[in-house]
């Protein structure tokens, strides 16, 4: 990239992509103003042009993705001679219909080399022919168009007043890609190696290594650092543009209100490097909800739900997951016997048998609180206390439990878009992936013209075949606003006591049945009159009320994000 030539060069430089998914994409630069041109540009000086080849384009190819920024009449090359700014060239059009055409009028440079700058239209504040020796830029808002920042150079000629030169990209590109779609604001957070402000350096030398010199465009190291807003291709893939720096470990990301906690590290980024794979945020859908009553705050919330029912693991070491997919369930049907410590039957699943080694995903009201045990099968009601969820999944601890008042809101009184012509559509009864369930849709749902539309919308009777969608089909709808809840049955619990032997010897029996596991859905809610849970089946979506606390329904948590 380093070599220059004369009047025919391809220009190579960063593209900013916008679909760089497709392998080939186009896109303008920064479309920010810049200061007009000083009256001293206008004054006597030597007047040259630049052009740029290959239909005013800067190309880079990193590995099998092609991507393309475009110049745009008006832009500005900034010229230096290696100690001071000299001049401006302004883009005005194309020659013989192949080339970008720069034309203005420099300084006598003060060195046998001219130094190119382009920075795409990012704000540089007033230039001074033959004094600035530098400028910064600040490219820490990203989120309508990615900077653009390149350098090339060519030796000068008193003879001559046309040159074309190679640029040479001076930062790198990261791709930020999310599990599930989102309008909200997505930044990369700023730290002490993430700088937002580039340096353009007119005067190279370098007075501790001569021999070295100054780079043209760097970090600019004192000044402040800022959280960079990413560039949005969609909801799913965003970008960010990285000046070189150290490696940067412990980096976070945010979405809205939403921090990702967890480190996200940055590579070593130097001249030339296009990184066009870098790290995914395991997001999860956002809609709204309100609590709209007398016996609770009366707020409007906006939540997102987890990507899948809770799940817990008792042996070999206690663990909390969230289900894989937002269709799983455990679903076994296991009876299990205690007495005098033992244990009948090879799976214990839902059992509340600490020695079974699989998941369970149906708990007793309160359990999976953080005064509460998930294998509590106990009949005893004291044994059951309310308090949230704390254990910390996804790095966040703050996930929580609808309440019942919460549930009926979304499920049938919310305003929410229309959808197959439906106002307010809030759920509808479903197939995905094979598996029975109610889909909830967010409040701003769109419905993907690539996936059929749904049926039978707010109708509480209607049959879950009449929307069947695959594994792919359901993830198109995830991204656009949809949450699955799977029909994942109910536990319950039974005890019988006998007497036997002699001396008489009391035995005590409980038998553990998983019911209407892939028919029906019972999940927990928070409100503790009642113990309330809701359910669905193939003939209602309904409140229900709690006859015993160790019956067992499945949970589904929340984190509030406004």
């Amino acid at each position: 990239m380093n070599r220059i030539m004369k009047r025919k060069a391809n220009a190579l430089s960063l593209c900013l992509a916008a679909a760089l998914l497709l392998g080939l994409s186009q896109c303008k630069k920064q479309e920010t103003p810049i200061t007009p041109p000083t009256p001293e540009e206008t004054e006597e000086g030597i007047h040259i042009t630049l052009d740029v080849e290959d239909g005013s384009r800067h190309v880079v190819i990193p590995g099998t993705n092609t991507a393309v920024v475009n110049y745009s009449f008006g832009d500005k090359i900034y010229v230096g001679d290696g100690s001071k700014y000299i001049g401006t060239l302004t883009n005005t059009g194309s020659t013989g219909g192949t080339s970008s055409h720069f034309e203005g009028t420099i300084l006598s440079p003060s060195s046998e080399t001219l130094h190119f700058y382009f920075v795409g239209g990012l704000e540089t504040g007033t230039l001074t022919k033959g004094s600035t020796t530098t400028f910064n830029v600040d490219i820490s808002d990203q989120s309508s168009n990615l900077p653009v920042l390149s350098y090339g150079n060519a030796p000068y000629a008193k003879d001559a007043t046309s040159y074309t030169c190679m640029l040479e990209n001076k930062c790198g590109l990261v791709k930020v890609g999310l599990n599930y779609s989102t309008s909200n604001v997505v930044k990369l957070m700023s730290n002490s190696n993430i700088k937002t402000q580039a340096s353009i350096n007119f005067n190279l030398s370098n007075p501790s290594n001569p021999s070295e010199g100054l780079d043209p465009i760097t970090a600019a190291e004192n000044s402040e650092t800022n959280n960079i807003t990413l560039y949005s291709q969609n909801g799913k893939e965003k970008w960010a543009i990285l000046l070189p720096t150290n490696i940067v470990n412990n980096t976070f990301v945010t979405i809205g209100t939403e921090t990702y906690t967890y480190g996200v590290s940055v590579p070593v980024l130097g001249i030339n490097n296009y990184i066009n794979s870098g790290i995914t945020i395991d997001n999860h859908p956002e809609f709204s909800v309100s609590v709209d009553n007398s016996n609770e705050t009366e707020t409007i919330k906006k939540v997102m739900f987890s990507k899948g029912n809770l799940q817990y693991q008792a042996s070999p070491t206690p663990t909390w997951r969230f289900a894989e997919n937002q269709w799983d369930y455990v679903g076994t049907h296991p009876q299990g016997q205690t007495g005098h410590g033992t244990v009948d039957g090879s799976d214990n699943a839902q059992s509340g048998v600490e020695g079974y080694t699989g998941w369970m995903d149906l708990f007793g009201w309160g359990t999976w609180g953080s005064n509460g045990n998930p294998l509590n099968v106990s009949t005893d009601l004291e044994d059951y206390t309310w308090s949230e969820f704390t254990n910390t999944l996804d790095n966040h601890n703050d996930w929580r439990t609808l309440s019942l008042n919460e549930w009926d809101y979304l499920l049938k009184e919310r305003d929410a878009n229309k959808v197959n012509n439906v106002p307010n559509a809030r759920y509808a009864k479903a197939m995905v992936n094979n598996v029975a369930g109610l889909i909830v849709f967010s409040d701003n749902y769109s419905q993907p013209l690539e996936v059929t539309t749904p049926t039978n919308i707010n109708v509480p009777g209607a049959p879950y075949t009449g929307n069947n969608y695959s594994a792919d089909e359901w993830n198109t709808l995830a991204d656009y606003g949809a949450v699955f809840m799977p029909a994942a049955g109910n536990r319950t619990v039974t005890t019988e006591t006998t007497t036997e032997g002699e001396p008489p010897t009391t035995i005590t029996t409980t038998t553990i049945n998983v019911n209407d596991a892939g028919s029906k859905g019972y999940y927990w809610t928070s409100t503790i009159s009642f113990h309330k849970y809701i359910g669905f089946d193939i003939t209602d979506v309904v409140d229900n009320t709690a006859t015993n606390l160790q019956f067992g329904c499945a949970v589904r948590l929340v984190r509030d994000i406004e």
